[in-house]
């Protein structure tokens, strides 16, 4: 059966625009993949609808990190993506006490600014350099 997902326009967080998370989770992505230590991709969840009977369903993991990657010594690698105000769900916090449990890293990069996520590359290197 073809689906075609139409995704529900997602309403303003009071801890930050979608756009302000937008472009975060998009330097992130680039400068995690210009580190050259892992391979990263957008982790998507929410809700969409079936263009035939309109009717809605859930899609992803909830909980689960905005970039989710492999480091190249094998290990997984979660990094969640925080604008404004904007706290860690319990559900989040449940996926990366797991992560963590599993010896994968986790970071939560919370602002704005680039200075947040050249700390999340440099905990990466790290990291990285710990476990090789």
């Amino acid at each position: 059966m073809k689906l075609q997902i139409d995704t529900f326009r997602k309403e303003k967080s009071p801890g930050g625009s979608s756009e302000a998370h937008s472009k975060l989770l998009n330097d992130v992505l680039l400068a995690v993949s210009a580190a050259g230590h892992a391979r990263v991709w957008r982790n998507e969840s929410g809700m969409a609808k079936n263009y035939r009977t309109g009717t809605p369903f859930k899609y992803g993991l909830v909980g689960s990190a905005d970039i989710l990657g492999i480091l190249k010594n094998g290990k997984f690698l979660a990094i969640e993506i925080k604008t404004g105000e904007a706290t860690q769900s319990k559900e989040q916090k449940s996926f990366a006490a797991m992560i963590q449990k599993f010896n994968g890293l986790f970071c939560c990069t919370q602002c704005e600014r680039h200075a947040s996520f050249y700390q999340t590359l440099l905990r990466l290197k790290k990291y990285y350099r710990s476990t090789t």
